[in-house]
């Protein structure tokens, strides 16, 4: 368990320092997302078999701005704003040797069959750590429910699943033949 807290620790501070510059655009959706972000990031590490030294923060990263886009351009069509503010981010932190895996980890978050491409574990664990918060633990991906239950006391809901329930039915009024436009890949 100490290995977990030690890298919770490490997404902590990792997290914030990327989240914080969009609090004023988040306005009152930042603290639903940033807790979304900080159970995704636990959920994903939990759920990953290997580790790279730099997976900590590629996590991060991913957590942060998978799902931004629908706030910073206010579309529920956000994966593509998403990765693109990903990959500018990347770009100049002189990291972009990672724009690929960061891109697919986005991309593919709300994939419903198991991913099996380019940069499986990371992009499986986080495509899994995303639905298994979104079901609040209902799909567990045999994480124990007592580290789940910890992340959800740790980084509360904050009527996130409200949030995202009110943009998709806004979505869905103005775009009812494109109600689900992240499922498309």
């Amino acid at each position: 368990m100490s290995d977990r807290r030690t890298h919770s620790h490490l997404f902590e501070e990792k997290i914030e320092a990327l989240i914080t510059p969009f609090e004023r655009r988040l306005g009152k959706h930042y603290l639903p997302y940033r807790n979304h972000v900080h159970r995704v990031a636990n959920l994903c590490w939990a759920l990953k078999h290997n580790s790279d030294p730099d997976d900590v923060e590629k996590i991060a990263i991913a957590a942060v701005y998978h799902d931004i886009g629908i706030w910073t351009d206010s579309t529920f069509d956000y994966l593509d704003p998403s990765r693109r503010m990903a990959s500018s981010y990347l770009s100049q932190n002189n990291k972009s040797d990672w724009n690929e895996e960061i891109a697919t980890m986005i991309d593919m978050h709300h994939k419903i069959t198991s991913y099996k491409g380019p940069f499986r574990e990371n992009v499986e664990a986080f495509r899994k750590a995303d639905l298994l918060d979104l079901s609040m633990g209902k799909i567990s991906f045999g994480i124990k429910r007592q580290f789940i239950e910890e992340n959800y006391r740790r980084f509360p809901l904050k009527d996130f699943h409200f949030t995202i329930l009110s943009a998709f039915f806004r979505h869905f009024i103005r775009h009812p033949l494109n109600p689900l436009p992240m499922m498309k890949k």
